[in-house]
Protein backbone atom coordinates (compact mmCIF):
# COMPACT_ATOMS: atom_id res chain seq x y z
CA UNK A 1 0.00 0.00 0.00
CA UNK A 2 1.23 3.57 -0.67
CA UNK A 3 -0.08 6.64 -0.76
CA UNK A 4 0.94 9.55 -2.99
CA UNK A 5 0.00 13.49 -4.01
CA UNK A 6 -1.83 13.43 -7.09
CA UNK A 7 -4.25 15.13 -9.02
CA UNK A 8 -6.14 16.58 -5.57
CA UNK A 9 -2.27 18.16 -5.22
CA UNK A 10 -1.82 19.19 -8.96
CA UNK A 11 -3.72 23.15 -8.14
CA UNK A 12 -0.26 23.78 -6.06
CA UNK A 13 1.78 23.18 -8.84
CA UNK A 14 3.13 25.79 -10.44
CA UNK A 15 2.52 26.24 -14.67
CA UNK A 16 5.36 24.51 -16.41
CA UNK A 17 5.21 21.80 -13.10
CA UNK A 18 1.77 21.32 -13.95
CA UNK A 19 2.58 20.85 -17.40
CA UNK A 20 4.94 18.41 -16.67
CA UNK A 21 2.71 16.79 -14.14
CA UNK A 22 -0.36 16.83 -16.96
CA UNK A 23 2.54 15.28 -19.40
CA UNK A 24 2.73 12.02 -16.86
CA UNK A 25 5.96 12.80 -15.64
CA UNK A 26 6.56 13.03 -11.49
CA UNK A 27 7.16 16.39 -10.23
CA UNK A 28 9.78 16.99 -7.31
CA UNK A 29 9.65 19.76 -5.42
CA UNK A 30 12.84 21.08 -2.87
CA UNK A 31 14.53 17.96 -3.78
CA UNK A 32 17.56 19.64 -2.41
CA UNK A 33 16.18 19.00 1.42
CA UNK A 34 14.93 15.87 0.47
CA UNK A 35 13.63 13.80 4.01
CA UNK A 36 12.32 17.02 5.00
CA UNK A 37 8.68 17.84 4.72
CA UNK A 38 9.27 20.64 2.82
CA UNK A 39 10.10 18.53 -0.21
CA UNK A 40 7.16 17.07 -2.18
CA UNK A 41 6.66 14.58 -5.12
CA UNK A 42 3.61 14.91 -7.18
CA UNK A 43 2.71 11.67 -9.04
CA UNK A 44 0.06 11.30 -12.00
CA UNK A 45 -1.70 8.32 -11.47
CA UNK A 46 -0.71 6.72 -15.03
CA UNK A 47 3.40 6.89 -13.77
CA UNK A 48 2.51 5.42 -10.72
CA UNK A 49 0.53 2.59 -12.31
CA UNK A 50 2.81 1.83 -15.76
CA UNK A 51 6.22 2.73 -13.98
CA UNK A 52 6.22 2.44 -10.48
CA UNK A 53 4.24 -0.58 -10.01
CA UNK A 54 6.07 -2.53 -12.71
CA UNK A 55 5.85 -6.14 -10.76
CA UNK A 56 2.62 -5.41 -8.87
CA UNK A 57 -0.66 -5.82 -9.78
CA UNK A 58 -3.19 -3.36 -8.67
CA UNK A 59 -5.47 -4.32 -6.75
CA UNK A 60 -7.37 -0.81 -5.48
CA UNK A 61 -6.99 2.15 -5.78
CA UNK A 62 -8.94 5.09 -3.89
CA UNK A 63 -8.35 8.57 -5.71
CA UNK A 64 -7.92 11.50 -2.91
CA UNK A 65 -8.39 8.61 -0.32
CA UNK A 66 -11.86 8.92 1.39
CA UNK A 67 -10.59 8.68 4.89
CA UNK A 68 -10.45 11.72 7.40
CA UNK A 69 -7.94 14.32 6.53
CA UNK A 70 -6.71 11.67 3.47
CA UNK A 71 -6.40 13.51 0.38
CA UNK A 72 -4.16 11.53 -1.12
CA UNK A 73 -4.13 8.87 -3.91
CA UNK A 74 -4.12 5.66 -2.15
CA UNK A 75 -3.13 2.64 -3.94
CA UNK A 76 -2.79 -1.45 -2.57
CA UNK A 77 -0.55 -3.31 -4.96
CA UNK A 78 0.10 -7.32 -5.08
CA UNK A 79 3.48 -8.63 -6.06
CA UNK A 80 3.19 -10.78 -9.70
Amino acid sequence: MITTHGDSFAAKLTPNEKAEYDAGRPVVRFSEVSGLNLCGVYHPHEYVTKVMAKGFELKAFLPVGNLVNIYQDVYLFQKL
